[in-house]
């Protein structure tokens, strides 16, 4: 199979709506890929991706498959979440490397199915959490494991921002059934991924996701999360998390026995145990699907290992899982019940 060093990769797209065209800007102009044809079932979007890309685009991705996959090395995936079992099936059958949009799963027996395909395919599986790829949050988990904070006694993560304010574009998102949850599965799951990443699995959740509408309109899914999480070393974390709210916050604090860690996108601020100031480290801001892309591709080549591949994927469903158990039965759940074997 080709390699990133010997000749750029053939790649085809599943889903190349809002989100699914940003990917595909990023894959169509990348010198180490080969956009070969795409696939969305909207008229719209399938010629747009036509126009600016001078491909061929598929109402079924099946026929995208049936059509392409012979020649091409990888598939990214850009759906709705119920729909991505289904696709998984079909890319399973296939020798290609997958890059699936974030969450995993709708929901933990989506998971389990998907799981279930991918295991031992001998092929790539990444599911895209560009943010842990922000220089930032690189430096945070490099001091982390280095031990520079000490122990992690207390972590606090907040993701919001304003992508639906006024409850008018929620879309198959706004349908529970369809999306599994917006707040806690689809906002907090890049902030839940950053969380994990620094101080591994909790041992127990407690959620809510409160009774009262922050905006008006016919949906079901949640608007709105908060979480605390129990470690079995007795430390805590909290994660609060939106997608209609302001103002755009996006911050992990980390306090540590020996120090404590302020961490955005981009920016880092060191603090001791007892200075009220701390000492900034700055980046600036890149395309982070570009460098997620670049890491997916490193991966292919064998040069690196995913970020958030399937284990990675499946832990994070399962304290997704958990949270939303908690916050329907107003209980802790213990992680040991949102159990994956496959």
């Amino acid at each position: 199979m080709p390699t990133v060093d010997d000749q750029p990769l053939g790649v085809l797209q599943i889903g190349a709506g809002a989100a699914g065209m940003a990917h595909l800007r990023v894959a169509g102009n990348h010198p180490r890929c080969r956009l070969i044809a795409a696939a969305d079932v909207s008229p719209p979007a399938r010629a747009a991706a036509t126009a600016e890309f001078a491909v061929p685009a598929y109402a079924d991705y099946r026929e995208l498959l049936d059509r392409h996959a012979a020649e091409a090395q990888i598939a990214i995936v850009v759906v709705p979440h119920h729909i991505y079992p289904d696709v998984i099936d079909a890319l399973a059958g296939t020798d290609l490397h997958i890059l699936k949009e974030k969450p995993f799963a709708r929901n933990l027996d989506d998971a389990r199915r998907m799981a279930e395909r991918l295991r031992d395919r001998g092929r790539v599986y990444m599911t895209s959490g560009q943010r842990l790829l922000d220089p930032a949050y690189r430096r945070a988990l490099d001091l982390v494991r280095k031990g520079e904070l000490g122990d992690i006694y207390l972590a606090e993560g907040r993701i919001l921002y304003a992508w639906n304010p006024d409850g008018q574009n929620w879309g198959w998102r706004g349908d529970r059934d369809l999306s599994g949850g917006t707040a806690i599965l689809d906002a907090g799951w890049h902030m839940l991924g950053a969380l994990t990443a620094c101080k591994g699995l909790p041992e127990r959740v407690f959620a809510t996701i409160g009774s009262m509408r922050a905006c008006p309109g016919d949906w079901t899914s949640d608007d709105k999360g908060a979480m605390t999480l129990e470690y079995a070393d007795g430390s805590i974390a909290t994660v609060v998390s939106s997608h209609v709210a302001l103002p755009d916050r996006f911050e992990l604090l980390l306090h540590g026995t020996s120090g404590n860690l302020e961490v955005n996108l981009s920016r880092l601020v060191r603090y001791d145990r007892t200075a009220a100031a701390g000492a900034a480290e700055e980046w600036t801001r890149s395309n982070l699907l570009a460098e997620q892309l670049d890491h997916f591709l490193a991966c292919v080549d064998g040069r690196e290992t995913p970020e958030s591949g399937l284990n990675e994927s499946l832990d994070l469903q399962r304290i997704v899982e958990a949270a939303y158990r908690s916050a329907a039965t107003r209980q802790p759940v213990d992680l040991g019940d949102t159990e994956v074997s496959v």
